[in-house]
């Protein structure tokens, strides 16, 4: 009874097995990259990586999420460019997630108070094929 129980279960767990390790875990071209928006409390407005570093271009078409910490309630965080147009509100302390896939441009993220002072540009890139 045994050996015939193996025999049965063993074929259907090998395809299991197989079917689990043949899936991919993520799509890379769905899975959104993580970048970070940041106002405040200071004078200050940036778009950086998970790393720190300043965000400078991205590649167009492909998803990001933009977790936006606005720390004052006398600046904004305002992502702006083709297709684009996201803010936060100038009197509110808050986190935001954004979901954006960009076209190939340049957009601007400013804080609308204070718009000569506190802004940063970026380019969406055509993927390279």
């Amino acid at each position: 009874m045994r050996t015939l129980l193996r025999r049965r279960l063993l074929p259907i767990a090998l395809l299991v097995g197989g079917v689990l390790a043949a899936a991919p875990a993520a799509n890379a071209a769905t899975t959104a990259i993580t970048l970070y928006g940041t106002v405040g409390p200071t004078h200050a407005i940036s778009l950086t990586t998970k790393t720190g570093v300043r965000v400078k271009s991205v590649t167009a078409g492909r998803a990001y999420t933009i977790v936006v910490r606005d720390r004052s309630d006398i600046h904004n965080f305002h992502l702006r460019g083709s297709g684009v147009a996201r803010t936060t509100s100038i009197d509110a302390i808050t986190t935001v997630t954004w979901r954006v896939t960009f076209r190939a441009a340049t957009y601007t993220y400013l804080c609308d108070a204070h718009p000569e002072s506190m802004v940063g540009t970026f380019v969406a890139r055509a993927p390279a094929a």
